[in-house]
């Protein structure tokens, strides 16, 4: 087992329905991403700041989407789990299972510190490690809230090709929708409007092709936005610090 001192390199996993990223970052600006994190201390705890200036101290915490915060890692290595709207593992998640919405809720921190410490000390491949993490997150599991399956039609397809300029009222005409009702019903059963959710699906994008050596252009190009500077931006208000920090030093991991 490693200890506090140990200091590896970022490590970041990229699925469709979740990203994973491990790393020794000491702080994070104020931001809000836009599906719900995971946040663990691997061998101390972090600090998380509201914006009202609320600050608490956790091992192991979940970030509802939309919600501004700041973390401090404390000198530590924190491991963020991001879980995306449309796969059945958020569904597990207290605060979208009945649950009373909360912006922080402490999780009990023993099992995701193993696991966690496992992926980040082995650095299994990308196989092996989502099958650990779909494991960790059926231990809480409830009931499974069902998406309409139009909708989750419209996020897969946003999911596989985020640079895509396919309109609302494109998408709509192809689920049989009119424009407003699939306006509506999308924010319904995502709790997060189109524009925002394909915006959001970008940066991710963006993030896989930067992971797989593309430089900032390329990587803000390929996923469609429409320059770095516009990609920059928005992965600072997604994520609090600038993705030129962020892939500094990452280490790669076997598919």
């Amino acid at each position: 087992m490693a200890t506090a001192t140990t200091q590896p390199q970022s490590t970041l996993y990229i699925w469709l329905d979740m990203t994973l990223f491990i790393g020794p970052l000491q702080s994070l600006g104020l931001h809000a991403m836009q599906t719900s994190a995971i946040n663990v201390g691997l061998y101390r705890p972090f600090t998380l700041t509201t914006e009202d200036g609320i600050t608490s101290e956790h091992r192991c915490a979940m970030i509802a989407p939309g919600h501004q915060h700041e973390l401090a890692a404390n000198g530590g290595i924190v491991a963020s789990l991001l879980i995306e709207r449309n796969s059945s593992a958020y569904h597990h998640l207290p605060q979208n299972n009945g649950c009373p919405a909360r912006a922080i809720t402490p999780l009990s921190a023993a099992k995701w510190v193993d696991y966690l410490q496992m992926i980040a000390e082995v650095k299994p491949t990308k196989a092996v490690a989502y099958n650990l993490l779909k494991h960790l997150l059926s231990v809480d599991s409830t009931a499974v809230t069902a998406m309409d399956s139009r909708i989750e039609k419209a996020m897969s397809s946003i999911s596989l090709t985020p640079d895509s300029d396919l309109s609302q009222a494109q998408f709509a005409a192809a689920l049989g929708l009119s424009q407003s009702r699939f306006r509506h019903l999308f924010r319904e059963q995502s709790n997060i409007p189109f524009r925002r959710y394909r915006l959001w699906r970008r940066i991710i994008s963006a993030m896989e092709a930067l992971h797989n050596d593309n430089n900032i252009t390329q990587a803000a190009m390929t996923a469609g936005f429409s320059d770095s500077a516009h990609f920059n931006r928005c992965f600072r208000q997604a994520f609090g610090l600038n993705p030129s920090r962020l892939f500094r030093h990452m280490d790669k991991v076997k598919p």
